[in-house]
């Protein structure tokens, strides 16, 4: 099948576009598969390695990727509705200007790129986003309690009422995001960059104190 989608996307005669709506494709190996465009929506992909993978365009609405090795692939404007990559290793993948909400606990995302993905309402609850690019992605009320974004850039991500307990933000840009209605729990402020950040009804708590006001307008200024 993988074949004869590469044969469709090079306008071969009589191969087809891919269609693997509610497959299962557990444990599967096919590193550098050439996917664009194909219909997954629904399928289990359950453990597969498809390292360096081209998944660009593609519908994978409900798809099943739990601790799949998805390293360096490219997800570029696919469909990723309700997908479930909890666990999965994800390191340098593209999701550029992808539309998510998904589930990523606990995946390995570190150095990937989200720019003007639409992640709003996802759990990243556990994720390691070390040195990811988020700038400009939708983030609206996500989960990113206990997660590494450690030298991330969120630069004017849109995080309204995001949930972010516990969350490394070392070295981490969030210059000009909107951090409204978000909830920070036990949150080192000082070891990342929030200037211009807005933070209406923001709340900021270290341990059960919530930080007042002018605390919160000097971490802006910071």
């Amino acid at each position: 099948i993988i074949v004869l989608h590469r044969g469709y996307l090079d306008g071969v005669p009589g191969c087809k576009r891919a269609d693997l709506r509610n497959a299962s494709l557990k444990g599967l190996s096919a590193p550098n598969a050439k996917l664009h465009n194909a219909l997954l929506s629904g399928a289990d992909m359950t453990g597969a390695a498809f390292v360096r993978g081209d998944f660009s365009g593609s519908d994978m609405f409900g798809a099943v990727l739990r601790r799949a090795n998805l390293a360096g692939c490219n997800f570029f404007r696919a469909d990723l509705r309700g997908t479930k990559f909890t666990g999965a290793r994800l390191g340098g993948a593209d999701f550029r200007e992808a539309d998510m909400r998904v589930d990523m606990s606990d995946a390995v995302l570190d150095k990937s790129n989200f720019s003007r993905a639409n992640m709003s309402h996802s759990n990243l609850e556990g994720a390691s986003l070390r040195n990811s690019n988020l700038s400009e992605a939708e983030l609206v009320a996500v989960n990113l309690s206990g997660a590494d974004l450690e030298g991330a850039n969120l630069e004017l991500a849109r995080m309204k009422n995001a949930v972010m307990a516990g969350t490394n933000l070392k070295g981490a840009s969030l210059r000009g995001a909107d951090l409204e209605g978000a909830v920070l729990r036990n949150v080192d402020v000082s070891v990342c960059d929030m200037k211009g950040a807005r933070l209406d009804n923001c709340r900021v708590f270290l341990g059960i104190r919530e930080l007042k006001d002018e605390l919160k307008l000097k971490v802006q200024r910071h």
